[in-house]
């Protein structure tokens, strides 16, 4: 009978090899839940006025304390341009501190504001950094439209992020989960993006619902079979689950004229080193995607 267990033993663990080795799965138990994430978060003039408290850096914060399993983060601010405040490192007791610290770059003195130069640099800090295996997520926080100084080349950053970027982000599994913040967000645009990559997005109309917002994110990314995360700090006046940031519904595509040709008036930050396979341009006439071939 021994005898007999042992071998009943050994098969099952051949058969997990050979699962393996064809290019199977492991059982949830046995496999690593992997996540590669950037916290893409507006720094415009327009934020303080919305969140004179900052409660925007406590809530990230919060959220990075709520991570579980083997996770990676970016931090990323965008206003005219762009700004990897942190690359991605793992979340883990030792960088915790300079996680928080480098929240503090989030001053809300830029003057315009282009989520499409954000979404940008958030999708080449996944391709180059990130793990190939890991699940990989963009949270976007932003409180108004692309606004660059001019309105020609806002339409052409907004269809260029939802045309262009939107499905490059789907082809290479990156999900954006968004937080539209006041009613003033361009929920049309967040709405694409969300439902083009199979994220969610969220509303919040004033700044004490934004804790709800970022819990929805949170418990929406954590793997539960992770080990337990650092409890949340409520703050106090904030909303921790209220209707208002509820999940919205995903609409359409565009109904924008997706041949209508893009201008070539101005260029982003950090041009790319390298190209995909299919490298769309951006109305800035960059090529897109930087993913070694």
């Amino acid at each position: 009978m021994q005898g007999n267990g042992k071998m009943a033993r050994l098969v099952n663990i051949l058969v997990l090899v050979f699962t393996f080795l064809l290019g199977g799965s492991l059982p949830a138990s046995a496999a690593t839940e992997k996540r590669d994430i950037v916290l893409l978060l507006e720094n415009s003039q327009s934020m303080q006025e919305n969140d004179p408290e900052f409660l925007t850096q406590k809530l990230a914060l919060n959220l990075i304390n709520g991570l579980r399993g083997n996770t990676q983060i970016a931090i990323i601010l965008f206003d005219g341009g762009t700004s990897v405040a942190m690359p991605l490192v793992p979340v883990s007791q030792e960088t915790r501190d300079a996680l928080a610290a480098n929240l503090d770059k989030l001053s809300y003195s830029g003057r315009f504001r282009n989520s499409a130069a954000g979404m940008e640099r958030a999708l080449y800090e996944l391709k180059i950094y990130g793990r190939p295996e890991a699940e990989k997520a963009i949270i976007l926080l932003t409180n108004g439209p692309i606004e660059t100084g001019d309105k020609k080349r806002d339409r052409d950053f907004s269809r260029w992020m939802q045309e262009y970027l939107a499905q490059e982000a789907a082809e290479t599994g990156v999900k954006v989960f968004g937080i539209a913040f006041t009613e003033a967000a361009d929920f049309h645009l967040i709405q694409i993006l969300a439902h083009t990559t199979g994220g969610t997005y969220y509303r919040a109309p004033q700044a004490a619902d934004l804790q709800a917002a970022f819990n929805r994110i949170r418990k929406a990314i954590t793997p539960t079979s992770a080990a337990p995360a650092v409890p949340a700090i409520d703050i106090p006046g904030l909303a921790a689950d209220s209707p208002s940031s509820q999940v919205e519904s995903p609409v359409s595509e565009s109904t924008e004229n997706s041949a209508a040709p893009l201008s070539a008036e101005n260029r982003l930050l950090s041009p790319p080193s390298k190209r995909l396979k299919r490298v769309p341009l951006h109305p800035c006439g960059i090529l897109l995607g930087y993913s070694p071939m």
